[in-house]
C-alpha cells in the first residue's frame, strides 16, 4: 500500500511564491523539492486564485481581529513589484544579477532586488580583490622567463624564480601562470588523431605500381627540440627510391 504524502501549508505557500517569481523553471523547482511539475503548476494556480479573493468586497463581513489587512496589502504590493521586476530582468548568472540591479529603484530596495534574484547582499557588494605589488612582480618575472624559454612550464619557471632568491611555492606560480594565459610549446597528445570535423580523402596510391623515378612523391613536417627553441623539418620523399 502506497503512502499518501501530505504536506504542509507553509511549505506549499513557499513552492508557490518561488514558481510565482518565475526566476526559475518548473522543472528545476520540481527537482529542487522533489515534487511533480504538475503539482507546483496547481500550487501555483491556487495561490493566484486565493490572492485574487483577498480584493473582494469584506465589507458585510467582519475582518479576523488577528489579520493585519494593511500588512498583507504592503506585502502583496512588494511581491508584486518583485514580480515584475524579474518580469523585465531574465538574466540569471551571478554577474548578470549584480549587473541588473537598479540602485535607485523608484519602490524596491537594493536588498528586495537582491531577494526577488536570489542573490545575497553580500554576492552585489563583493569587489575583486587586485593582486598585491608582490604578485605583480612575480607575473612580470614569469613573463619574461616564458618569452625567454617558451618551452618552460610552470615547474621549470618555479624553480627558475627560487634560483633568483623568490621565495615563493609552486602552487602560487601555477596560479599567476594560468593567470597570464601561457602554455609552454610542447608536443601535445594525440596529434595524430584526426578531427571528427575534418574532411577524409581517399588514398589515391591504394592498388598504383610504383616503378619509376619522380612518379609518386610523399612531404612531411615535424619540429625538433633544441637547447634553446626548436627548428622545423620538412622532408620530400620520392617513393621509388
Amino acid at each position: 500500500m502506497i503512502k499518501r504524502i501530505t504536506h504542509h501549508a507553509t511549505f506549499k505557500g513557499r513552492v508557490a511564491l518561488e514558481a510565482l517569481k518565475e526566476s526559475r523553471t518548473i522543472s528545476e523547482l520540481a527537482q529542487e523539492f522533489k515534487l511533480h511539475p504538475t503539482q507546483i503548476v496547481k500550487w501555483k494556480t491556487q495561490a493566484i486564485r486565493e490572492i485574487a479573493q483577498l480584493f473582494k468586497d469584506r465589507r458585510k463581513k467582519k475582518p479576523e481581529p488577528d489579520v493585519d489587512i494593511d500588512a498583507l496589502y504592503a506585502q502583496l504590493g512588494k511581491l508584486q513589484s518583485q514580480l515584475e521586476f524579474l518580469k523585465k530582468k531574465p538574466a540569471w548568472t551571478t554577474l548578470e544579477k549584480r549587473m541588473v540591479i537598479e540602485h535607485n529603484h523608484p519602490t524596491l530596495s537594493i536588498e528586495s532586488q537582491c531577494e526577488a534574484l536570489g542573490l545575497p547582499r553580500s554576492s552585489y557588494y563583493y569587489g575583486p580583490v587586485e593582486e598585491s605589488e608582490h604578485n605583480l612582480n612575480l607575473m612580470k618575472r614569469i613573463e619574461e622567463i616564458h618569452y625567454a624559454q617558451p618551452e618552460y612550464g610552470y615547474r621549470k619557471i618555479h624553480a627558475d624564480l627560487r634560483r633568483e632568491g623568490f621565495d615563493v611555492n609552486e602552487k602560487r606560480i601555477e596560479r599567476l601562470w594560468s593567470k597570464l594565459g601561457f602554455l609552454s610549446i610542447l608536443p601535445r597528445k594525440n596529434l595524430s588523431k584526426p578531427s571528427a570535423l575534418h574532411p577524409h580523402y581517399p588514398y589515391l596510391l591504394n592498388g598504383l605500381w610504383i616503378g619509376a623515378p619522380n612518379q609518386v612523391f610523399s612531404t612531411d613536417i615535424t619540429f625538433l627540440p633544441l637547447a634553446k627553441g626548436f627548428v622545423y623539418l620538412v622532408t620530400v620523399t620520392d617513393w621509388f627510391s
